[in-house]
């Protein structure tokens, strides 16, 4: 009895060693992430996609109700992106509204639970927060990834809490946090998924840990399609292990379960065909544009996007920099330690499972440069703990050759560490600096190393703040992204009349003649803009009586100005 009490002790005696340096990262952690979900202002065009597709009831999109070409309030608005009382927890709903979206409906079902707890209220917090416990987790499987691929390495836990480190700070991760859409959630289970089949190479069990993976792959396929590319390459590195290995039986059991994991994700969402099919999107029809243009010119475009995010999200926008000071330390570096014997040190496993997760992250990286056509940082999200994890071995595995001095390859590795912090601190401090972007408006379109934060929205809620009873006239040839981008600003007005600018006649009759009105043109390009001409809009507009006073803000797809009555 007393062994066994013994043995319990020591095994929560070596849990708390084990993770104690987490815990503290994940204080320190901690008040970045919360200073930073308390400072996002407004929403990026997904976001409100997010809150709609979870919480209106049957209607996939703002379009489904009757808004345009008469005057009506915001209770459309709140209707579409909040939940009502009665209709709370209510998952057939949520799969309706992804039927006839473009994303599969996990995500959206955790997002309606969280928001039902807060009925007729639209919440940046309850995304946040679920993206939070999505955060935790991940950081918490990275840490487990990292020791798993550490494992025969000196110090691994202290290797491994530097990966989680190098995630957990960077500017890519913050905006993975406060970006409220699924890709958080997809970052843990992609890194869940690395974990089941790194674990895979030794255990024993190996049915139930392929059971394990087989289910995480039903939730990545049922959270972003995007998933199953990662998802593609670890599986086909760790089948052709076990095929090398001669394990049959094995590969055998576990093509079966994949297998068995992707027929169940048809059964339980089959949309996706014709979602991927582009039923329910633009998506081959902009792809197949491409042709048109030049599809080798889409891909090398996507290919700088990819380094200009890994620029912004991990340098803090100042990579070139980072290179010279990191250049700079490896000359110091090898001015002071002794001629390393380079010929003498062999591959270990460390480096085999390295270079393995590194082809992986090339080759994923290769086939979204090719499948994606907007070069949003967004869609390599899931693939940024995998490159810190990368980053930090290769910083290790290099001091390890040309310094043997073991306490000088602790402070050289520490040297590289704080000036990566520094860059991405510089970073923090980057994309706080909005004020100085535009003073005339605010504007909602600058690019900034922690991306949706979207502080310009600042000024616009002090002036929705101040305007009770505010009058707004939308001018869109009844484009339902326009009108979706901006339902935060009509969500705050009292009158709104939305309408083509044929009909702006009408419209102006729901301004008012005593105080300030807000006019809202959609000059978006493409398929999701109306290009109107916001000069030729607003000439037409003081030739019913009223002036513009200011540009209140400029998104993607709209501009906004205040108006009011010439006297």
């Amino acid at each position: 009895m007393v062994s066994k009490n013994m043995s319990f002790l020591g095994a929560i005696m070596s849990y708390k060693v084990k993770y104690k340096n987490l815990f503290i990262l994940f204080l320190i952690i901690s008040v970045i992430y919360v200073f930073f979900a308390t400072l996002k202002s407004g929403y990026f065009i997904d976001e409100l996609y997010s809150y709609g597709l979870s919480n209106s009831y049957y209607k996939t999109n703002i379009s489904d109700y009757d808004i345009y070409d008469k005057l009506t309030d915001n209770k459309f608005f709140y209707d579409y992106t909040t939940v009502n009382p009665k209709e709370a927890f209510n998952y057939k709903s949520v799969y309706f509204n992804q039927i006839n979206d473009v994303h599969p409906p996990l995500y959206y079902m955790f997002l309606h639970t969280v928001c039902s707890f807060s009925p007729n209220s639209l919440l940046k917090s309850n995304g946040i927060l679920l993206n939070l416990v999505f955060m935790y987790l991940c950081l918490f499987f990275i840490y487990e990834l990292s020791l798993k691929i550490f494992e025969k390495e000196t110090s691994s836990n202290y290797l491994a809490l530097a990966a989680t480190a190098v995630y957990a700070f960077s500017c890519i991760a913050i905006s993975t946090l406060i970006y409220i859409r699924m890709y958080m959630l997809l970052t843990l289970l992609s890194v869940l998924y690395a974990l089941c089949h790194v674990m895979l190479l030794n255990s024993e069990k190996k049915i139930k840990l392929s059971l394990a993976a087989a289910f995480i792959l039903i939730l990545g396929f049922l959270t972003q399609y995007y998933f199953i590319i990662v998802a593609f390459f670890i599986s086909s590195a760790y089948f052709m292990y076990i095929l090398i290995k001669k394990m049959w039986k094995t590969a055998a059991i576990y093509f079966i379960l994949m297998s068995a994991a992707l027929l169940i994700s048809y059964i339980i969402f089959p949309h996706f065909i014709k979602q991927l099919g582009g039923g329910n999107n633009t998506y081959i029809e902009n792809l197949s544009s491409d042709f048109n243009v030049g599809i080798y010119q889409r891909i090398l475009r996507n290919i700088i996007a990819f380094i200009s995010n890994i620029n912004y999200g991990f340098f803090g926008s100042k990579i070139y920099l980072a290179a010279l000071v990191f250049i700079i330390l490896i000359i110091i570096a090898h001015k002071k330690s002794k001629k390393a014997q380079l010929n003498t040190i062999a591959l270990n496993k460390t480096d085999g499972l390295i270079l393995a997760l590194s082809l992986i992250i090339i080759l994923s990286c290769a086939v979204l440069c090719c499948v994606i056509w907007i070069p949003a940082a967004r869609y390599y999200y899931n693939i940024m703990p995998f490159i810190s994890i990368v980053l930090t071995y290769i910083v290790y595995r290099y001091i390890s050759v040309v310094c043997m001095d073991k306490l000088k390859q602790k402070k050289l590795f520490v040297a590289f560490f704080s000036i990566y912090l520094g860059f991405n601190v510089f970073g923090y401090l980057t994309s706080m600096q909005y004020k100085d972007v535009n003073k005339s408006s605010n504007n909602f379109k600058a690019v900034y190393p922690i991306d949706y934060l979207y502080l310009p929205a600042k000024g616009v809620d002090e002036f929705l703040k101040a305007h009770t009873a505010l009058s707004c006239l939308f001018i869109s040839d009844y484009k339902n992204e326009a009108v979706t981008q901006d339902i935060y600003e009509l969500m705050q007005c009292e009158h709104i009349y939305i309408c083509r600018k044929e009909n702006i006649a009408e419209g102006v009759n729901c301004f008012s003649q005593v105080q300030d009105n807000l006019l809202i043109i959609d000059t978006g390009s493409g398929l999701w803009g109306s290009s109107y001409n916001e000069e030729e809009i607003l000439d037409k507009i003081e030739a019913y009586g009223f002036e513009t006073v200011k540009t209140l803000y400029e998104k993607e797809l709209t501009k906004a100005y205040i108006v009011r009555f010439k006297q």
